[in-house]
This record gives structure tokens, C-alpha cells and sequence, in this order.
């Protein structure tokens, strides 16, 4: 007995007639090579509903809240009172090249 994966999709899917319903389960008993498809086949499904709609993507919105985090950023460090040191020629740095 074959199945037909627009078959499979439509059971996971909630779509299926009591006798598609039925006539899955039986393939999916027949064999371990069978439930394991299926079980691969219903992982794929429930992992597409982590990936976010396309549909609902606004990439003007979203930039638009990856800049403001970005100006978040450059004020926050703007108004920080934190000491930039340079690596380039203090203590640490020089130890390290003299190590390699």
C-alpha cells in the first residue's frame, strides 16, 4: 500500500476523512520503515509552525526596530562613563605577544 504524502498532510493538517484517517494508520502499522516516515513526516510538520509567516513579515517594520535598537545602543554607550582602553600598547596586550 502506498500513501501519498498530500495525504499524510492532509491528516496532519486535520483535514482527513475517517477512511484516510484509517487507511494511514493501517500503512503506518504495516511497517517500522512506515512509522518511521510518518514520524519524520509529522516532526517536518510540527517544526513548519516555528518558522514564522512570510505573510505577516514586514521588513519596513522591522528595520525600523533594528535601528532603533541600534540608536538604544550608541546613546547608552554615548552616556556611559566607561574608560576605553586601547590593546594595542598596555601591559596585557604586550604580555600575550611576548607569549607567542
Amino acid at each position: 500500500m502506498n500513501i501519498d504524502e498530500l495525504e499524510i498532510v492532509r491528516l496532519l493538517n486535520g483535514e482527513a476523512s475517517e477512511e484516510l484517517k484509517s487507511k494511514i494508520n493501517n500503512w503506518i502499522n504495516a511497517s517500522e520503515t512506515n512509522k518511521a516516515e510518518f514520524k519524520l513526516y509529522k516532526a517536518i510538520w510540527r517544526a513548519t509552525y516555528l518558522i514564522p509567516n512570510l505573510n505577516e513579515f514586514n521588513l519596513e517594520d522591522e528595520w525600523l526596530a533594528f535601528e532603533e535598537k541600534i540608536d538604544t545602543r550608541i546613546k547608552t554607550f554615548e552616556n556611559s562613563t566607561a574608560q576605553v582602553i586601547s590593546m594595542k600598547n598596555n601591559s596585557i596586550s604586550k604580555s600575550f605577544r611576548n607569549q607567542g
